[in-house]
């Protein structure tokens, strides 16, 4: 019998989302999140990578939040518009995902846990940027009206990010992506549809 894992966040209605959506300051750049939740060496090579390839970008072409226990890597922080956001309880988690238009999950090798992010983007409405491993279990054939970045390593990372920052692909706040409100999460057959059974 297999047990899938069930989404790890949904809105409660599409009203809940609009209006954590409304808070973002600013639709003219895009906005990303990578959700890096335990310390493990996967994580910690994911935060690293991320923060070397934003440091480089022009400040004021995007805004990044970081979630998880990385505080300690906020000194190798050079660009203002990275935020260390530190562990979030449910409702700010919710809150940066609604904000974000891009989800990252740059998983150069096997780590447990690494395709629950992507579930994490897909059920916020988010485009993704990840790689075969972050994808791993997941039909993206289900991912309709999303942009799906995959990286194959560190390079390929850095020339994705670079091309979204030159032509983004914001979702503005008066087109609703396809978010998972929690009736919908509580669907298994709508979770079944995601996920490949082989």
């Amino acid at each position: 019998m297999i047990i899938p894992n069930p989404t790890p966040i949904c809105y409660k209605s599409i009203e809940e989302y609009t209006k954590l959506r409304m808070k973002r300051k600013d639709f003219s750049k895009p906005y990303f999140v990578l959700l890096a939740g335990g310390k493990g060496k996967g994580n910690e090579e994911a935060v690293k990578a991320t923060i070397g390839v934003f440091n480089k970008l022009p400040p004021n072409t995007f805004k990044l939040y970081i979630t998880g226990p990385w505080q300690d890597l906020q000194k190798q922080v050079k660009n203002t518009e990275i935020g260390i956001c530190g562990i979030v309880p449910e409702y700010k988690l919710k809150e940066l995902l609604a904000i974000a238009d891009y989800g990252l999950a740059p998983v150069f090798s096997h780590i447990a846990g690494s395709f629950l992010k992507v579930l994490a983007y897909v059920a916020a409405g988010l485009h993704v940027v990840t790689s075969p491993w972050g994808l791993q279990g997941i039909n993206i054939g289900q991912l309709r009206g999303r942009q799906v970045f995959i990286v194959r390593n560190l390079n390929e990372y850095k020339e994705t990010i670079l091309k979204i920052i030159s032509n983004p692909k914001i979702i503005h706040p008066n087109s609703l992506p396809s978010i998972t409100v929690c009736r919908d999460a509580s669907n298994i057959n709508g979770l079944l549809e995601l996920l490949k059974v082989l």
